[in-house]
């Protein structure tokens, strides 16, 4: 019996080791997460990028986290990859809402979904879509934050599902994940940044 429960216990703290975003979880060590790919750090303190995943997306190409050796991560990015589209942004409207039903499946329904063009912007009629989101006067958004998303783990804190033109026929959506100790993280890095002022 002992043995058991023992042996059931293993099993899931197998399982919740790679049941988060990408296969990464809430508090992982630098080290940790150089088991899942290749990151190294950038220009800015605690953030990391690699363009090789082993528990990755195959729509999206890079990946950056943040991490302290504090809080350990507290951040998951995902940038996607270049999506060619016409002037209306079809295809990078589908590849949005693709991976909104993707995660939705996971996590439910997102809480909030925004699909918007500024008031007043002269890129209003259909064929401008792109050129708006390009002069990032279109908003196209899906949010998934606790506590109104009851199927979100514990430790995440929200999602974030954005897409951004890089020209008038170019695009890419971003994915982040935000864990529930990512203010404590913040407030390191912020710290860090300005202690050589």
């Amino acid at each position: 019996m002992k043995k058991t429960f023992i042996n059931i216990l293993l099993y899931v703290a197998s399982f919740s080791a790679i049941a988060g975003p990408f296969g990464l979880n809430k508090g992982m060590t630098l080290e940790e997460v150089k088991k899942y790919g290749a990151f190294v750090s950038g220009d800015s303190p605690f953030i990391y990028s690699t363009k090789t995943l082993s528990g990755g997306h195959p729509d999206f190409e890079i990946y950056s986290i943040i991490l302290t050796p504090q809080q350990g991560l507290c951040k998951i990015s995902a940038g996607g990859k270049d999506v060619n589209t016409s002037s209306f942004g079809d295809e990078l409207k589908n590849k949005h809402r693709d991976l909104v039903a993707a995660l939705s499946n996971k996590y439910g329904s997102p809480g909030n979904n925004f699909d918007f063009l500024r008031s007043g912007s002269i890129w209003k009629d259909s064929q401008d879509w792109m050129m708006a989101l390009l002069k990032k006067e279109r908003t196209l958004a899906s949010y998934w934050s606790a506590p109104e998303r009851a199927n979100l783990p514990d430790s995440l804190l929200s999602i974030a599902l954005e897409t951004a033109a890089l020209s008038g026929s170019k695009g890419y959506v971003r994915l982040s994940y935000e864990f529930d100790n990512l203010d404590a993280c913040m407030a390191h890095l912020k710290e860090k940044t300005n202690s050589n002022l």
